[in-house]
């Protein structure tokens, strides 16, 4: 009997998660809403999601990501995550850079999200040459967009750019890296 329950035990540990009440489990709070896309990175998985707000007030983020680490015994949340806001303003793209806080972590992260559907590509360009492709993702209604991104080794100015399907410029948004 004891080796049934070990069996049944460890097949629903390392079992795979894909939906926001398994991974609220595992985060022990109820902080998804909306699970919009996962992204499977080394040592775990990344996930992106429309915040749960329980307040009136408007979302201090509207768009978070977080990195939940695939372990020998499971999934384990851990403290790598951010979330970016729409604000109230009228840009069409927004970024939020996420740093690496643990030595499994995917991070250093820029992703935000995408308020008009005509952008389809978003290209990330640092002031000194090195352009980065962001994937863009939509869905359940959501657009956004990601990139891993290595960790800064000074300040340093970058544009993200979001094109249409047929190349012309959308929207441009100037950043400056943190270091």
């Amino acid at each position: 009997m004891r080796m049934k329950w070990f069996i049944i035990i460890t097949i629903v540990l390392l079992g795979g998660c894909s939906n926001e009440e398994s991974f609220n489990k595992i985060l022990q709070d109820d902080r998804i809403e909306t699970l919009v896309h996962q992204e499977e990175v080394d040592h775990g998985v990344v996930l992106f999601y429309v915040p749960a707000i329980t307040s009136e007030e408007e979302p201090a983020a509207r768009f978070e990501a977080r990195f939940i680490k695939k372990t020998l015994f499971g999934w384990e949340a851990t403290f790598d995550r951010g979330g970016t806001s729409s604000g109230v303003d009228d840009t069409k793209l927004f970024s939020q850079y996420i740093q690496g806080d643990e030595g499994d972590s995917p991070f250093p992260l820029l992703f935000g999200e995408v308020t008009d559907l005509t952008i389809k590509r978003i290209v990330i360009q640092y002031s000194d040459g090195v352009e980065t492709e962001a994937k863009t993702v939509q869905n359940n209604g959501e657009h956004f967009w990601f990139a891993f991104v290595d960790e800064p080794t000074e300040k340093m100015k970058y544009t993200i750019t979001g094109f249409s399907e047929d190349g012309e410029v959308v929207e441009t948004i100037e950043e400056e890296s943190i270091h």
